[in-house]
């Protein structure tokens, strides 16, 4: 990495938190005195993102997606330039999802439902159950005031649920679960390769906070967060999101 960013007159990072070579390749750049920019594809732990063992070190620059992000960044770090990008793998899974989409969707009464999960490392209460079991459980129990607030189709008339893992997570994570809730229509767990074709094979999105729920959004489908109220705050700040705990 030393040998690399010598010869570098700018670098550009990511932020992520599963490893300190970010963190390492600023450090480097500030004592060559290399400029640094540093791209934030979330919305939250923006702070965070610039620790690593208790010392912070933040680069010169910023680059967000969306103007959520840029809120976030330019009052989290007002000392820093930010900047915002149009997203652009964003714009490649719209794009495919509109030129794929093939027959008009029931998106009045939703009657094939896609569940986008996301791993928690953080406990959310005292119940024995992981966080993803929890929200999962909580969406089971909330079908019949999804349906009286007219989000999804009548229980008997939805066809599916396909559930869409977390690139980092397996089928097996969430198989037998599934079978011990009481949900509606067939079952399916990554029936679909791509989050581009779980879209193109749903009338609704839903997920606890999960940056996926953002692109089914972008490509007019409405999501829903599963977050039970006993769990944190969601960290997403687009106001589009329909929230169940909300529902009456």
């Amino acid at each position: 990495m030393n040998e690399c960013i010598s010869d570098a007159k700018i670098l550009i990072s990511g932020t992520g938190w599963q490893t300190d070579i970010e963190f390492n390749s600023r450090l480097i750049a500030k004592n060559k005195n290399i400029p640094s920019v540093a791209v934030i594809d979330h919305w939250t732990n923006y702070e965070g993102r610039f620790i690593f063992k208790g010392k912070k070190l933040y680069p010169d620059h910023i680059l967000v997606s969306d103007k959520y992000a840029k809120k976030i960044a330019e009052e989290t770090f007002s000392n820093i330039c930010v900047t915002e990008l149009s997203n652009i793998w964003l714009n490649d899974v719209v794009d495919y999802y509109k030129n794929n989409l093939s027959s008009k969707k029931n998106l009045l009464r939703p009657k094939k439902l896609l569940y986008l999960t996301e791993p928690y490392r953080q406990k959310w209460s005292n119940s024995k159950l992981i966080p993803e079991y929890q929200a999962l459980k909580y969406f089971s129990e909330a079908i019949d005031k999804l349906s009286e607030n007219k989000l999804i189709a009548k229980k008997n008339q939805i066809e599916s649920i396909h559930v869409k893992t977390h690139p980092t997570e397996n089928d097996s994570k969430y198989s037998k679960y599934l079978e011990s809730l009481n949900l509606p229509g067939k079952i399916f767990i990554n029936k679909y390769e791509s989050l581009e074709d779980s879209l193109l094979n749903a009338d609704v999105a839903f997920g606890c906070e999960t940056q996926a729920l953002i692109v089914a959004h972008a490509c007019g489908l409405n999501v829903i967060s599963t977050l039970p109220p006993w769990a944190p705050k969601c960290k997403l700040p687009h106001k589009f999101i329909i929230h169940i705990s909300k529902l009456s």
